[in-house]
């Protein structure tokens, strides 16, 4: 979406190859790309407002469940900032 010219044809030849196909350049090619777009810090804002929706609609639904804090720890745990 954020790519033109090219570029746009570019992602769109790696995309549209089988995941074994892929090399390892072409890999980066995409990741360094969406880091240069801000598409890596836009999916991890959503992250956090849908980890923190998760939360206020888990403690609104369950709110006396056993052992809540694993739970909470768990939508942490999966919505975390990882290293690309």
């Amino acid at each position: 979406k954020n790519t033109k010219g090219e570029e746009h044809k570019k992602v769109l030849d790696i995309m549209s190859k089988y995941r074994p196909e892929k090399t390892a350049e072409e890999v980066q090619y995409i990741i360094d790309l969406m880091k240069n777009h801000g598409s890596i810090e836009f999916a991890e804002n959503k992250a956090k407002e849908f980890a923190n929706l998760a939360k206020h609609n888990f403690n609104k639904h369950f709110p006396d469940i056993p052992n809540k804090e694993v739970f909470k720890a768990a939508i942490d745990f999966f919505t975390m900032k990882r290293k690309v």
